[in-house]
């Protein structure tokens, strides 16, 4: 019995028939198409459960297809593959409603379970309900890769970025956590309003309240004016809280009646004051396990993690490397000067094995470094010598039961939206044992 058609469009035949082959094993019915127009004729002819189909087909694009489908058959899931993701492409096609994206070379058991999961009648209302929604505008966020981890993360800022829920982004130190947050505020609804970041560790410990909530003249030494606070300036738009594991307990209580009622009171005033803002926490510290250990207000933490993104560290994707040297040597480039920095492909291939402690900040100290140092501005293997290689990977590239579970557990909670009840009956465990694995896991 025939599982539903799936349209297949690609100009590479190889790619389609590949597919087909992939598809018919599971049980399903393929049709191929070369080009839009033939994807047309066999909508026109009806049957098709789910649409596949790449992002460059010569001339055309594949948005265009997924945008005309949105509007004229709106209950069909529509999937677009491409070699060439980045930030903007995947952001454009989940607000233009696409049902997932994925990079090429297709990873065909991936496959199957999206094709499965996109021709069950739920998924079916879902895609009516993308394409119906209003689109979001784009934002430029600066975040680089094409890697499947990154189009993983783009997809969740994507879907993220049209709702109003708080947002927990994890990461290690120099992932680019706060560019997430800035992707999330201006490519959602809130862009037109301020973005006001501040960073919770660098703020002295008796004036952080301050800064968040404001005060009133003559509250304490030194406060010789009234002063908004940034949840006030921030209104309409997002406040973003980096290293928010390293806020002082009392200010987390504040924090967490502020998120409740949506009301700040000024030190040494005595009336509250209505606010309209999107909270973006982020932390390079397993907030989870601080709140399990009593470092940090569980509550809090449950306020916060409505939804979660983890940028993944860049020694988990190498094959980013050289497309984050080719961004910042065009930076480098852009302030001027007699010489153009120039990097060997030998020097890629040397940046790309490094184990990156510092991840992408680090990657764009150390070229800056070789270029400021290099009379030739020609920078070679040598030039980055000095950079510790990364630890080789397990045999067979073989990764941990933890690590795939967590892997799997976030894939679900992505395809959610974070919702936890239905996490749960899909992986067909409580919500406990789910909350349990979400703290225990870095999702």
């Amino acid at each position: 019995m025939k599982k539903g058609r799936v349209l297949a469009v690609d100009d590479e035949v190889a790619i389609t028939r590949l597919l087909a082959r992939a598809l018919e094993q599971e049980g399903f019915e393929i049709v191929e198409a070369a080009d839009l127009k033939a994807a047309r004729r066999h909508l026109d002819r009806g049957g098709v459960g789910l649409i596949l189909c790449d992002l460059y087909l010569g001339r055309e694009s594949g948005l265009d297809l997924l945008k005309e489908t949105r509007a004229s058959r709106p209950d069909v899931p529509f999937v677009l593959m491409t070699g060439q993701a980045d930030m903007e492409t995947v952001v454009e096609a989940i607000q233009a409603g696409a049902f997932d994206y994925m990079t090429k070379p297709v990873d065909l058991q991936r496959l199957s379970a999206i094709a499965k999961r996109a021709l069950q009648p739920a998924a079916r209302e879902d895609a009516e309900a993308a394409a119906t929604s209003a689109a979001m505008p784009k934002g430029m966020a600066g975040l680089v890769g094409r890697s499947p981890a990154m189009v993983d993360v783009y997809k969740l800022i994507a879907r993220a970025a049209a709702l109003d829920s708080p947002v927990l982004i994890e990461g290690e130190s120099g992932t680019g956590k706060e560019l997430a947050a800035r992707a999330l505020h201006f490519c959602g609804p809130r862009s037109s309003r301020p973005f006001v970041p501040i960073n919770c560790a660098a703020v002295p410990e008796g004036l952080l309240e301050s800064e968040l909530f404001g005060h009133m003249r003559g509250a304490f030494t030194g406060a010789s004016a009234d002063k908004a606070g940034l949840f006030r300036e921030a209104s309409g738009g997002t406040v973003f809280l980096d290293e928010i594991g390293e806020m002082p307990a009392a200010t987390q209580a504040k924090l967490l009646r502020v998120l409740d009622e949506r009301r700040v009171r000024p030190l040494g005033s005595e009336q509250e004051t209505q606010v309209d803002v999107r909270v973006v926490a982020a932390t390079n510290r397993p907030l989870a396990a601080l709140a399990g250990r009593g470092e940090f207000r569980s509550d809090l933490f449950y306020r916060l993690d409505v939804l979660r993104l983890s940028i993944p560290p860049l020694r988990h994707r190498p094959e980013d490397v050289p497309l984050l040297v080719e961004h910042f040597v065009a930076k480098l480039n852009a302030r001027g000067g007699r010489a153009q920095v120039k990097v060997t492909p030998e020097a890629v291939r040397r940046l790309a094995e490094c184990a990156w402690p510092g991840n992408v900040r680090e990657l764009a100290a150390a070229l800056e470094r070789a270029a400021a140092s290099s009379p030739t501005k020609r920078l070679t293997e040598e030039d980055f010598e000095y950079l510790p290689r990364a630890p080789a990977e397990p045999v067979g590239g073989l990764r941990s039961l933890d690590e795939v579970e967590g892997e799997h557990i976030r894939r679900v909670m992505e395809q959610v939206g974070g919702n936890r009840s239905r996490a749960a009956e899909i992986l067909g465990i409580d919500r406990k044992t789910l909350a349990r694995r979400l703290g225990s896991n870095d999702l």
